[in-house]
């Protein structure tokens, strides 16, 4: 039996984003492994974002008038879902691409070809630029889901820490998620500056995805100076992972898995952060990396 053509559409969710869509949107059709369409989810843009996205040839879904989350992630798993759903393309692959994201050339060509090798293999990305300390966990800005796995796990949730929680289900479920460290893209924009509530709700959906405190504390951590605002998202995230008084929700997700690899996840950013520094790996992920690699 004939192997289907591996076929993939590039979707972005943007919202005032005249500055940097243009450059994202060329990158992307300069692509060695053309996308079969590209699609843009217009979030309500109050400048020329949606015209440029057109005159370049996107396919450009406009936001329908909706009362907008105060949280980013929700808007964003929204508009992602609606573009999902508005595809009219063949496809076997998804290119879930920031609207401040610019991938070299090859980069689809490169991803599609790890899926080849690995029919395990769900959710696989390239590393960012700006943030190179971050080969422990599959970067966002630029990553590939393989359609079956994207159906599998049910799609991306409207929650905050969508692409979190999808790459935590897919693992749950058997596939293969991984960074390909040597590939990197652009990211234009070092971080965001996020509400005060942004970040209690990410500590808050933390617990709900089960994660246990080590990792949350590494998380707080690492969000510390690079976050936005500095040192203050630490105590928000902390607080939103113990006091936050929402209720608990289920994202299905086995509480006895997420502690396991909530740990792999701690020991992997330890030991990668310490061969960044020392160019010397001194820990031993035991039977973690014999596990969850």
């Amino acid at each position: 039996m004939e192997k289907t053509k591996q076929k993939y559409v590039i979707l972005t969710t943007a919202r005032n984003e005249e500055k940097t869509i243009k450059q994202v949107i060329c990158a992307a059709m300069r692509q060695t492994v053309k996308p079969v369409a590209y699609y843009l989810y217009d979030d309500m843009s109050s400048d020329n974002t949606g015209q440029i996205a057109k005159e370049l040839g996107c396919n450009v879904i406009n936001a329908k008038p909706y009362p907008r989350s105060d949280y980013s992630g929700i808007n964003q798993s929204r508009g992602f879902k609606t573009l999902v759903n508005s595809i009219k393309h063949p496809y076997t692959h998804i290119l879930k691409l920031d609207a401040d994201s610019i991938i070299p050339s090859n980069y689809a060509e490169i991803l599609l070809e790890a899926f080849k090798k690995n029919q395990l293999l769900g959710i696989v990305a390239g590393i960012g630029d700006l943030y190179d300390l971050r080969q422990g966990r599959i970067t966002d800005g630029a990553r590939m889901i393989s359609r079956c796995c994207y159906r599998h796990i049910g799609g991306y949730r409207t929650v905050v820490g969508f692409d979190s929680l999808a790459v935590y289900t897919a693992r749950m479920y058997g596939y293969n998620c991984k960074t390909l460290n040597r590939l990197k893209y652009h990211e234009l924009r070092e971080c965001r500056k996020r509400k005060a509530a942004d970040w209690v709700i990410n500590g808050y959906e933390r617990r709900n995805m089960h994660l246990g405190f080590m990792h949350t504390l590494m998380a707080a951590l690492k969000n510390l100076v690079s976050g936005s605002p500095k040192i203050l998202n630490f105590f928000l995230i902390m607080y939103g992972y113990f006091l936050y008084p929402g209720p608990r929700r289920d994202h299905g997700l086995d509480p006895g898995y997420m502690h396991q690899y909530g740990n792999y996840e701690v020991i992997e950013y330890i030991r990668e952060t310490l061969k960044a520094i020392n160019n010397y790996d001194i820990i031993s992920l035991g039977k973690y990396s014999r596990q969850f690699r």
